[in-house]
């Protein structure tokens, strides 16, 4: 009876020495997984892209589109350009600027639209988050950036599949001192 106490201890001893060992392990294990996670750059593709019939250009970043016959609000991923100033809020330097090249780009077109699985499908005014193609490939985020028209833009610093571009595109557009960045046009920039 007393060596099978001293063989139920034993059992229990190992037992509980595994599960400690195994919890150890596992500890270790999450937290290398979660650094790593947050090291790693992205490099996921984007969701889904659709065809989508330009309506109305807001501003910079902001556009009203028909998907399929439904319209819908479209905030450009990546990217912020000056706000125009509507609802009683005073227009920003540049921003009509800003609203005149996007127009020029995409004013009539039918552009593919392209979400990010790195981003929510909606912002917290309820416009679908997406990229900008033309029919001849331009990258209308990127290029408004590249040609100084908005600037790049990380939303809760929440990397997008696109942000290194980005971040270089602008920093091509301050060093050539075009757009919002040129010399004198907008001193808060």
């Amino acid at each position: 009876m007393r060596k099978n106490n001293i063989s139920n201890k034993k059992f229990w001893i190992f037992l509980l020495f595994f599960i400690l060992l195994w919890i150890l392990l596992f500890g270790f294990w999450l937290k290398n997984y979660s650094a790593n996670r947050v090291a790693v750059p992205v490099t996921v593709e984007t969701n889904t892209s659709i065809y989508a019939k330009v309506l109305y250009v807001i501003d910079g970043d902001t556009v009203d589109v028909a998907v399929d016959g439904k319209k819908q609000r479209v905030r450009l991923l990546g990217i912020d350009a000056p706000e125009m100033g509507f609802e009683n809020k005073k227009e920003m330097c540049f921003a009509g600027e800003s609203r005149n090249k996007l127009l020029d780009f995409i004013d009539g077109n039918t552009v593919s639209i392209a979400s990010d699985s790195t981003q929510q499908d909606r912002d917290a005014y309820n416009r679908i988050l997406r990229y900008m193609y033309l029919p001849d490939g331009t990258f209308v985020n990127k290029q408004l950036i590249e040609e100084g028209y908005a600037y790049e833009y990380t939303y809760k610093e929440l990397p997008y599949l696109y942000r290194q571009e980005f971040q270089e595109a602008q920093k091509k557009a301050q060093s050539e001192h075009i757009g919002i960045w040129k010399e004198g046009v907008c001193p808060s920039f």
